[in-house]
């Protein structure tokens, strides 16, 4: 059995070099066996950039470039095949072979890996071969919801939910909105930690109204117990100030128990007032002494004890009452939506794109051996190389795990590379825990794995590199965690490149009031200048790129640059800002000269097709179509296309129409040199042909009206070849790099947010049975003892989370990185960093 091969590859180390290198060392040892080679990958970005390299390098190769990287690519397959000659021979013939047998080429995302092995099971899985697969959760809950609320009836347990959800909601005083609430929670279906949830009860409005009970007891206890405090001091001619702590002790909250506010107290603080004899202030007036003296002894010692013993009793199951209570309703509904989310889909002929995974797994658990698996989507895989293993969920590595295990046992290649610090996609179910302890995982079948660490950075200058190493060395340095400490081990890089760097960090002191509205703006108006003073440094727009965390603060700032360049009346910006718009394949006039060209190759008579592709042609200058006059196209008669074509292409444009849609598509390419100008958005057109194909859309009319019903939903990632600023979220730039990295917003948490945050975990209250509960992430949580650990190790996974995504935009940068961030207080002593703004203050001082 060969070894797993595993690759730690942080930023910049060179990972798609890598990965390339070894798909050509397996495929050039045997070119007809490409077809037996697995290439998986996370993105669709990530796929058209494999694609794309590998044929950048075979070219290179053939044509036997000088360029520095295909050098560096034929020194490193020389080794492997222990010659040049065979490497340019077999280059060829690899070429040749992939593309006229584009399609076979298996560089898949895990998705489409997926689908393709359902739609191979789709018999013994009950699904039609017909289903299509469905990428839009959120129209999916808002059919299912508003179906479920129309077929819901008097009588129904599910009705009694609602109506005691809604009771609560009024008494609270909050928005009897509900629907919302469900919406939200929904999103849990499409999730793997809810599937992954061990058996428990359902929960029932009986378990519900236990918890309210509780709640309403407690509190109805503590109310009773304190209903005499003020009129006790009252009595006595004393007020809060008087006591020890004033506003912020103990008879503060006891005044506020006493109007019905319960309040979280501090048991410790309480237990001490119930058994110490001074009551007192410091400020507290002499006069004061004594009455105080009097009013314990007239029942407010007792009314301390009561409130310290009923707290210490049962406060730990009120608290969990209310952490459980903000959600159970949901929760309730979950299964019987569920339920209608299954019969939506199987009505509507689709499968949400997140069951996949739960439907292989379920081909996996019952047995079906790799080999049936492989025999079914018909072909059998040699070699596996998977890519970003880290952001692969824990159903979807589980899956892939006999497959490896089938490879490797059959003398095959398995090689996974990944960086557990660029794990960013937990929202998307990412689970890097296997990736970083990828021994624990294939422990039990006896793999032995092959640990290489890329220590090299061969993308940023040796200042970035630098501050990169020194910032996260002392940041993790900080942490207490050994699970954030492991995933940050291997944080040290060389900097390969001896060019020039730069880094600024631009602390902005923020005023008190409205500070985050201030500090934005003095940070967008210093973005500004930096734009304009790069510019003037040689620099061009397209080097610079703009990092954010949320699509909407892309939004603020493209506004807001727009406002600083058309001040004063300038209708002349001094540069565009690109917008998601221009990456659509639509906006590229290379595609539409494609789609075009198959227009015409369907029907020689389409006119429009037709005067199109010559208008494309003259504009690019072309050989034989610089002449051409749009004004006079319809009196020069038609077929004027036919009558101008090459006798090469005149001849054979027949045999065209005959070929698959890939063939064609290169055939066009290649003929009219448009890779050069265009290559990701080719290659994306190619993937769009192939994902077309999985529906049965295979011929050019089929294709064509494909096209015109979804051509708004195709994008490329990003697009080098305009020169505009680029404004783009964190998530969305992973593995992409630019000369200059702004990132004008820098003020991640590092801690659960108290709103968004939530997770799923199992409680069981004293003689109740146990139900899974899905709760908030706030401060108070850590004080129960039920849920103190299942909390801690979900708040230390958001942690990470968030301080890989500061790692993944620092890293971005080749040049030049600008951080701007507010100024906040520094941490103290013993306490680990909040958000970045404390780290930088802290760690950079300089």
């Amino acid at each position: 059995m060969n070894k797993l091969k595993v690759y730690k590859a942080s930023a910049g180390s060179g990972k798609t070099f890598r990965l390339v290198a070894e798909y050509l060392l397996i495929a050039l040892k045997n070119p007809r066996g490409f077809k037996n080679i697995l290439a998986i990958t996370f993105t669709n970005k990530a796929t058209e950039e494999f694609k794309r390299k590998l044929f950048y390098y075979l070219n290179g190769i053939i044509n036997n470039s000088e360029s520095p990287d295909i050098v560096a690519m034929k020194e490193e397959l020389e080794k492997g095949l222990k010659g040049k000659k065979i490497l340019t021979e077999n280059a060829e013939l690899l070429m040749s072979l992939m593309l006229h047998n584009y399609s076979e080429i298996s560089i898949l995302t895990i998705d489409s890996f997926f689908t393709k092995i359902l739609r191979s099971f789709a018999m013994e899985m009950n699904l039609s071969f017909a289903n299509q697969i469905e990428l839009d959760k959120s129209k999916v809950i808002d059919d299912v919801i508003d179906k479920y609320f129309e077929e819901l009836t008097e009588g129904m347990s599910e009705v009694e939910i609602l109506k005691t959800f809604l009771e609560q909601k009024i008494s609270e005083g909050k928005s009897r909105n509900i629907e919302n609430n469900i919406k939200e929670i929904c999103g849990e279906l499409f999730k793997d930690r809810y599937h992954l949830l061990s058996e428990s009860n359902p929960v029932t409005l009986k378990y519900i109204n236990f918890l309210r009970n509780l709640k309403r007891n407690f509190e109805k206890e503590i109310l009773n117990i304190t209903k005499d405090v003020s009129l006790i001091l009252e009595k006595y001619g004393l007020e809060v100030s008087d006591f020890k702590k004033g506003s912020i002790g103990f008879m503060d909250k006891l005044m506020k128990m006493s109007e019905g506010k319960l309040i979280h107290i501090n048991l410790k603080m309480f237990g001490d007032i119930s058994e110490s004899d001074n009551w007192s202030g410091s400020k507290t007036k002499k006069h004061k002494l004594a009455l105080i003296e009097d009013a314990r002894s007239d029942r407010l010692q007792e009314i301390v004890d009561n409130v310290y013993k009923h707290y210490n009793k049962d406060y730990q199951n009120y608290l969990a009452a209310i952490f459980i209570l903000e959600n159970i309703y949901s929760v309730a509904l979950l299964d019987s939506i569920r339920e209608k989310v299954n019969k939506y889909q199987t009505e509507n002929r689709f499968t949400i794109i997140t069951e996949i995974n739960r439907i292989i797994q379920k081909i996996v658990k019952e047995n079906y051996s790799a080999p049936y698996i492989y025999e079914k989507i018909g072909i059998y895989y040699h070699h596996i190389l998977i890519d970003e293993f880290q952001d692969t969920s824990k159903i979807q590595i589980e899956n892939l795990k006999p497959l490896i295990e089938e490879i490797l046992s059959n003398n095959g290649n398995a090689i996974i590379v990944g960086d557990e610090k660029q794990s960013i996609y937990r929202f998307r179910d990412a689970y890097p825990d296997y990736f970083i302890n990828i021994e624990n995982f294939f422990n039990d079948s006896g793999v032995q794995i092959e640990n290489k660490t890329i220590e090299e950075n061969f993308r940023s200058s040796p200042v970035i590199v630098n501050f990169n190493n020194e910032f996260f060395s002392k940041l993790i340095e900080n942490e207490t965690d050994d699970y954030i400490k492991k995933a940050f081990q291997n944080i040290t890089q060389k900097a390969k490149l001896n060019s020039e760097g730069f880094v600024e960090i631009k602390l902005f002191d923020p005023e008190k009031a409205q500070a985050k509205k201030f500090w934005k703006e003095k940070a967008v108006n210093y973005l500004y200048e930096t734009i304009i003073s790069q510019k003037n440094k040689g620099f061009n727009f397209n080097d610079i790129l703009i990092l954010v965390e949320k699509n909407s603060q892309a939004e603020e700032i493209i506004s807001e640059l727009n406002k600083l360049q058309n001040k004063d009346g300038n209708v002349n910006p001094q540069f565009d800002i690109v917008s998601v718009e221009s990456l659509k394949l639509i906006n590229s006039a290379e595609i539409i000269f494609i789609i075009n060209f198959l227009k015409y190759l369907y029907d020689f008579n389409n006119e429009s097709a037709e005067f199109d592709i010559l208008y494309y042609l003259h504009k690019k200058g072309y050989k034989n179509f610089t002449n051409f006059n749009p004004e006079n196209y319809k009196e020069s008669g038609h077929k004027r296309l036919l009558q101008e074509l090459d006798e090469d292409l005149k001849n054979n444009i027949i045999s065209w129409t005959r070929m698959s849609l890939t063939e064609i598509i290169f055939k066009i390419a290649f003929k009219y040199d448009l890779f050069t100008k265009a290559s990701k958005f080719i290659f994306k057109l190619i993937d769009v042909i192939i994902s077309a194909s999985e529906v049965n859309v295979n011929d050019l009319y089929s294709f064509l009206e494909y096209w015109e019903n979804k051509k708004l939903e195709f994008s490329i990632s990003s697009n080098e070849n305009i020169n505009a600023v680029e404004v783009m979220t964190i998530h969305k730039s992973k593995g992409l790099q630019r000369k200059i990295i702004i990132i004008p917003y820098c003020d991640v948490s590092y801690e659960p947010d108290g709103h968004h945050d939530f997770y799923w975990t199992t409680h069981t209250f004293d003689g109740e049975p146990g139900y899974n509960i899905f709760l908030k992430i706030k401060k108070d949580i850590y004080e129960i003892e039920k849920f103190e650990k299942s909390a801690h190790e979900e708040r230390i996974k958001i942690r990470l989370d968030r301080i890989n995504k500061l790692y993944v935009a620092f890293t971005r940068a080749e040049q030049k990185l600008f951080i701007y961030s507010p100024e906040k207080e520094i941490k103290k002593n013993n306490e680990r960093f909040k958000n970045i703004s404390e780290s930088l203050n802290y760690l950079m001082p300089d």
